[in-house]
């Protein structure tokens, strides 16, 4: 079941983290319940004021780069 290997990786510190791009409101909704389940952030860049702006400071915040 892939929410259990979802909750489960997150147990192992490797997080999910979603993007959604459209307007479907149900399969927006699903993405973001998997990366609640995985721990990490779920974006639409389509519905955020600079979609772009926004998931370059998403991928910046999960980064475990120095």
């Amino acid at each position: 079941d892939m929410e259990k290997l979802i909750v489960t990786g997150n147990g192992k510190g490797i997080h999910l983290s979603t993007l959604g791009f459209g307007f479907d409101s149900k399969a927006l909704d699903f993405l973001k319940h998997l990366s609640d389940l995985g721990g990490g952030n779920h974006l639409n860049p389509m519905l955020a004021a600079s979609g772009q702006q926004a998931l370059l400071e998403m991928v910046k915040n999960q980064s475990k780069l120095p």
